[in-house]
């Protein structure tokens, strides 16, 4: 029997019962004391670590320790751009660590960027991203309304300056969910909330994944912007979400949308362009025509993607290919 820790819990089923494999937590793994830590470590068979940078490079670097035979794979891998002189030398260490990951399964097709600076184009493979409201949706739980509102959600590099700018090109009901301080800072978003406009409703839900999906459901419009300069696909879960129900959204061009949607199931701003951004949500809160055509065109786009199962089993069969 072969052997895999991992922090994906949801790839724990489907290699069970597509390959026989066994699974255990990543995070007891790393917990154990030294000595049975170094026994975990050499006898796995794969290691698979999701979305988070600096637990890969961890991992990497204590398989490099022991001197581990494991596979080691990265999944929706999240590196900053480097900035500074400091960003500078954890770029450098990056670089060395990386070379220990044999595979980075990523839910963006471009990886111009994260190949200039880490080195891991051609280890690079697309995997599509998935809606995380898909089961509420097609069971019926979670349907698409109009409350006449235009909504920015979403925390992974948003950028709110640019939005609440575009927000004063037009006098519309807006909505500006946001989660908790702490997690915007974690995930790349300064809380950048100032001058609001009188007709922008500010609701914090903290991290509410219940008032996440309430507001997406009922928004008439929903708006993605991304910071200028983000090298990964930030954004693509409230995208999926708001295509799923349906939903004309409006994102900024980047990793997220190139090469893998086009203008035909959302609208595509510059980043970084408060004025394209705003002249764009004039149109479409008044188009309702153009509105429900992009609508219509995201949620048959959207039946590709799915939900989580079909995301597990579609890694999980790229991970036995490629043993």
């Amino acid at each position: 029997m072969r052997h895999c820790a991992t922090n994906m819990s949801g790839l724990a089923e489907p290699l069970r019962t597509r390959a026989g494999w066994a699974t255990i937590p990543l995070e007891a793994t790393l917990a154990l004391p030294p000595a049975a830590q170094i026994r975990v470590l050499r006898s796995l068979d794969l290691v698979a670590v999701n979305t988070d940078g600096r637990l890969l490079m961890e991992v990497a670097a204590k398989l490099m320790a022991v001197r581990g035979r494991a596979r080691l794979i990265g999944i929706d891998i999240l590196l900053p751009r480097p900035d500074g002189p400091v960003g500078r030398v954890r770029q450098h260490l990056a670089r060395h660590l990386l070379r220990r990951v044999q595979r980075f399964y990523l839910f963006q097709r471009d990886v111009v960027d994260l190949d200039r600076f880490y080195g891991i184009g051609p280890r690079c493979e697309y995997v599509p991203f998935k809606s995380n409201a898909w089961d509420r949706i097609t069971r019926g739980d979670l349907v698409p309304t109009d409350a006449g509102y235009v909504l920015h959600a979403g925390r992974t590099h948003r950028d709110l300056r640019c939005f609440l700018a575009a927000c004063r090109y037009q006098a519309v009901p807006t909505r500006l969910l946001l989660q908790a301080p702490k997690s915007l800072r974690q995930h790349g978003t300064a809380n950048d909330v100032v001058a609001v406009p009188p007709w922008v409703e500010v609701v914090r839900d903290e991290d509410s994944r219940d008032s996440f999906e309430a507001h997406l459901a009922a928004a008439r419009l929903v708006v993605v912007t991304v910071r200028p300069g983000t090298i990964t696909p930030a954004g693509c879960g409230t995208l999926f979400d708001a295509m799923a129900l349906g939903k004309c959204t409006i994102i900024s061009d980047g990793p997220a949308t190139r090469g893998i949607i086009d203008s035909t199931c959302a609208v595509i701003v510059p980043p970084g362009d408060p004025v394209a951004l705003g002249a764009a949500v004039r149109r479409f809160n008044t188009d309702h025509e153009a509105r429900q055509q992009i609508g219509a065109a995201a949620r048959i786009r959207a039946q590709l993607f799915r939900g989580a199962d079909r995301l597990h089993a579609d890694l999980v069969k790229r991970i036995l290919a490629s043993q």
